[in-house]
């Protein structure tokens, strides 16, 4: 394996994008809870980077996309409390070359204090442009934006352009969601492409904004009664994880562009959570998550494919390069 930084840029060359949105513990299980407000197991990763580094034997930057939202605003007294109560943290991973990004979760509330999806994309637009505007004055270097709950419009994919960031990184690649629209992305391709304007799920022509889309891939947990696709997660069990590696074999080393970007995806009580060790599909444990990536890579070495770990960033950097010489 080759650390970040070096690459070829031949047709053998896969990029891996770990990536970790820091939601409250709770939000993201099998019941969606948006509500919560607790970070326990964001502390709990303290260890993490240090440790992927060691067992990898490499340096592994991560993306950390953090909440900065009105939801935060109304927990903590501002929207940059994750950015500011966890500065420590912060300073030592983006000195490891560590990427931070931007997470919102753009929610409204109802008259029972309780949070919900805004009801209109005029809201989250409204929602967004405030927000970014605290975002500007304190942390104005991010590049890297992930929409919460992977719901994306239009406007709002123009509203992230034209604030300046380059990447985008929502879209759930082959996401079958056929009662909500903003979360549909069927036909949304497992590449990096320059979505058209008048309709995310499919590439256009070159514009400033990236979309590198979450990877997916066919798993089955125990309680499914078929295949489901699932975002590549390598918090999940290994036996899970290990099996759908068999399965998506043939699908795994397909490689129609110089480079293959994968968009890996977290959260932190997916990898740590003392509260609620036990899961069906959740791991809940930085060893498995580590045992899962190592099984990954192992899998892409045997068929002598180059393998470097990177930000979404350096990811977007790479590809747009190779594929404007492609």
């Amino acid at each position: 394996m080759k650390a970040s930084g070096n690459t070829g840029e031949t047709m053998n060359t896969h990029l891996i994008c770990l990536t970790i949105d820091t939601d409250p513990d709770g939000l993201s299980a099998q019941v969606t809870d948006r509500n919560s407000s607790t970070f326990k197991s964001l502390e709990a990763l303290y260890s993490l980077p240090d440790k992927l580094n060691e067992s990898l034997g490499m340096a592994v930057p991560l993306t950390w996309f953090i909440r900065i939202d009105n939801q935060i605003r109304h927990l903590f007294g501002t929207h940059l409390y994750l950015l500011e109560h966890y500065a420590g943290f912060w300073k030592k991973v983006s000195a490891m070359g560590h990427e931070l990004a931007w997470h919102p979760h753009l929610y409204e509330q109802d008259g029972s204090g309780n949070f919900h999806l805004h009801s209109s994309i005029d809201g989250a637009l409204t929602e967004f442009a405030e927000v970014l505007q605290s975002i500007r004055k304190h942390k104005p270097d991010l590049r890297s934006f992930r929409n919460g709950e992977a719901w994306h419009h239009p406007e709002l994919f123009k509203l992230v352009e034209a604030a300046g960031f380059q990447n985008d990184a929502t879209v759930i690649a082959g996401r079958i969601v056929p009662d909500n629209p903003l979360k549909h992305w069927e036909h949304a391709p497992q590449h990096p492409y320059y979505p058209a304007h008048d309709d995310l799920t499919r590439p256009g022509t070159k514009r400033q904004l990236l979309e590198l889309p979450i990877s997916t891939w066919i798993t089955k947990a125990s309680y499914d009664s078929s295949h489901k696709r699932r975002y590549f997660n390598p918090a999940i069990h290994p036996a899970i994880f290990q099996k759908a590696i068999a399965d998506n074999r043939k699908f795994l080393l397909e490689q129609i562009h110089p480079l293959r970007v994968w968009n890996f995806i977290s959260h932190p009580d997916d990898i740590i959570n003392h509260d609620n060790p036990n899961d069906l599909l959740y791991s809940r444990s930085a060893d498995a998550y580590i045992q899962n990536l190592k099984a990954f890579v192992d899998m892409l070495k045997e068929e002598d494919k180059e393998v470097i770990f990177c930000t979404v960033d350096r990811a977007a950097t790479l590809w747009r390069k190779a594929y404007e010489n492609h």
